[in-house]
């Protein structure tokens, strides 16, 4: 039996015992009960949240201005460092035109997450003479 049967029982007898105002304490004792479990639940699932998060942020680490993360033995990344860090989200960045920038779908911020892979543009003159461009 849950302490809310054991109040329901309780306040039964005083009911039919004629006793308004204990059966009235009990019955505000119940209400605060409920509240109390109500409370409990929630603080349960926000603790389960924050325990996700925690664990979510752990298996990654920092590089490059982006997080990175490996699952199976095969990296994972980058990951946008200011939706990790602010929003507890892990959002995987988008590759732009140049291989070495990424930006975030979801705060719409870039970085340059693999320097290594960094293609400067080329500039090109026109060449009137070609019809086209000269390097």
């Amino acid at each position: 039996m849950s302490i809310i049967d054991d109040i329901k029982s309780a306040a039964e007898v005083l009911r039919k015992a004629d006793n308004i105002e204990l059966y009235q304490k009990l019955l505000t004792a119940q209400k605060q009960a409920l509240e109390i479990m109500e409370e409990n639940r929630n603080l349960k699932e926000e603790n389960r949240n924050l325990l996700k998060k925690i664990k979510i942020k752990g298996d990654m680490y920092l590089r490059n201005d982006a997080y990175w993360g490996s699952k199976d033995g095969k990296e994972e990344g980058p990951f946008c460092t200011r939706c990790l860090n602010v929003e507890s989200i892990p959002v995987l960045l988008h590759q732009q035109g140049n291989p070495a920038y990424y930006q975030c779908p979801n705060c719409k911020s870039s970085i340059k997450a693999r320097p290594e892979l960094d293609q400067p543009i080329v500039a090109k003159k026109f060449n009137p003479f070609n019809n086209g461009y000269d390097l």
